[in-house]
C-alpha cells in the first residue's frame, strides 16, 4: 500500500480499512431540482472520504485527456470550449443522458487497468501499483458501480473515461472540417460554412457514444446559426461571448430577495443555499477574472497593433500573438454584484 501511504496523511491511511468495508455508509444522498421540474440525485461523500478522495486528484491530473474535452481541468474553463466556436456559421449541440450514472465500474476498471503502466513512466523510482491498490482506489472513487455525482473525483475520471470516445468523435470531426468540443456531457459541433448539413453526424456519433453505452438526450438536440442565438455551455458565440442577460438578472433578483430576508432574520434553506450557489459558482466560471486584467489585456493589442506599423520584419511573429490577445480579451470580466453575492453565500 505504498501508493497510499505516500499522498495520504496517517490518519488518513489508517481510515482506509473502514471506508473500503462500507463504503456506501461514507456518502449522504440529496435531490436538487432541475430546470424541467425533475430531480438531480447528488451523492456526497462524507468529509473524510472526501479528503482522501481530494488528495487522490492530483494523480489523476496527471493522466492525458484529450484536447477536446475542456471541463474539469485546472487550466482550462466553459469559456475555454466557447471560444473554439467563436465565429462559428453552424453549431450542433449534443446532450447525453444521465451521464456520471453512464460511467460503470465496466468503465473506471478498464481506466485502472492501463494506469499502472502510466504510472511506471511517471513514477520510474517508486514501486509499482499492486492489484491490492488499483481495487482499492476503484472501490473509493465508485457507489453502486458507478460513479457518484458529487464526489471530487468523479469529474476527471469521467474526461479519462470519455478519452477514447473523444479521440474517435475529434477524428471523425477532422474529416469534415468540424470543430468539436466537450464539457461533462455538453458535445458541441460547429463549422465555418453555414450551408453545412451538419445535422447528418448525428447518426455516426450516436453509433460511437452507443458503442461505449453512453446515449444522446435528443430532447436537447439543437442546431443553430447566426440569425438565432448560438449557445455553447450556456455562452452567447454570435459576435463575441456574452451571457443570456435574463439568466443573469435572474440570479441577480434572487440574490438580492435572499439578502433582504437574511437580513430581516428569516431563515434561508439548505436547498435554496445549495441551488444560488450553483447558480453563482456556475456564473463565475463564465466571469473567469477581474475586469482590471481584461483592461490591461485591450491595452496589449491596441499596443500590438501600433508595433506591426513599426517593426514589419516581425509581423508574423506580432500577428500571432495579436490573435492570442484578442481571443482573450472576448473573455467577459467578473462584476462586482457576483463577487459580493458569492462572499455572501459562503456567509450562510
Amino acid at each position: 500500500m505504498e501508493f497510499f501511504k505516500r499522498i495520504l496523511s496517517d490518519e488518513e491511511y489508517s481510515t482506509l480499512s473502514r471506508i473500503h468495508y462500507n463504503i456506501a455508509a461514507e456518502y449522504r444522498r440529496f435531490k436538487i431540482p432541475k430546470k424541467n421540474g425533475k430531480f438531480r440525485v447528488i451523492d456526497a461523500p462524507s468529509e473524510r472520504l472526501k479528503r482522501i478522495q481530494e488528495k487522490l486528484l492530483p494523480e489523476f491530473y496527471k493522466l492525458p485527456v484529450h484536447p477536446s474535452a475542456v471541463g474539469f481541468r485546472p487550466d482550462m474553463s466553459i469559456t475555454t470550449g466557447a471560444l473554439k466556436h467563436l465565429n462559428s456559421k453552424v453549431l450542433l449541440n449534443l446532450d447525453l443522458k444521465n451521464f456520471f450514472p453512464s460511467c460503470t465500474l465496466y468503465h473506471v476498471t478498464q481506466l485502472f487497468s492501463w494506469y499502472p503502466n502510466f504510472y511506471a513512466r511517471i513514477h520510474p523510482h517508486l514501486p509499482p501499483l499492486t492489484f491490492k491498490e488499483l481495487d482499492l482506489l476503484i472501490v473509493l472513487t465508485t457507489l453502486k458501480g458507478r460513479l457518484p455525482q458529487g464526489a471530487p473525483t468523479s469529474p476527471v475520471l469521467s474526461n479519462l473515461i470519455f478519452r477514447p470516445i473523444d479521440y474517435e468523435l475529434a477524428k471523425m470531426a477532422a474529416t469534415d472540417n468540424l470543430v468539436y468540443t466537450r464539457y461533462a456531457d455538453d458535445l458541441t459541433f460547429s463549422h465555418t460554412d453555414i450551408n453545412y448539413d451538419i445535422g447528418k453526424i448525428t447518426t455516426q456519433v450516436s453509433y460511437v457514444l452507443n458503442k461505449s453505452k453512453f446515449t444522446i438526450n435528443w430532447k436537447k438536440f439543437r442546431i443553430t446559426r447566426p440569425h438565432r442565438r448560438m449557445e455553447v455551455t450556456g455562452i452567447v458565440i454570435n459576435e463575441r461571448l456574452s451571457i443570456p442577460k435574463k439568466y443573469v438578472m435572474r440570479v441577480k433578483a434572487r440574490l438580492h430577495q435572499m439578502e433582504k430576508r437574511y437580513n430581516a432574520g428569516e431563515e434561508i434553506t439548505e436547498l435554496e443555499k445549495q441551488q444560488v450557489k450553483g447558480q453563482l459558482a456556475w456564473l463565475s466560471i463564465k466571469y473567469p477574472r477581474p475586469k482590471t486584467i481584461t483592461n490591461k489585456l485591450k491595452f496589449t493589442t491596441k499596443w500590438l497593433l501600433k508595433l506591426v506599423k513599426k517593426k514589419p520584419q516581425q509581423r508574423q511573429l506580432i500577428q500571432q500573438i495579436l490573435v492570442t490577445s484578442k481571443a482573450q480579451t472576448q473573455i467577459v470580466s467578473r462584476p462586482y454584484w457576483l463577487q459580493r453575492g458569492t462572499e455572501f453565500i459562503k456567509k450562510l
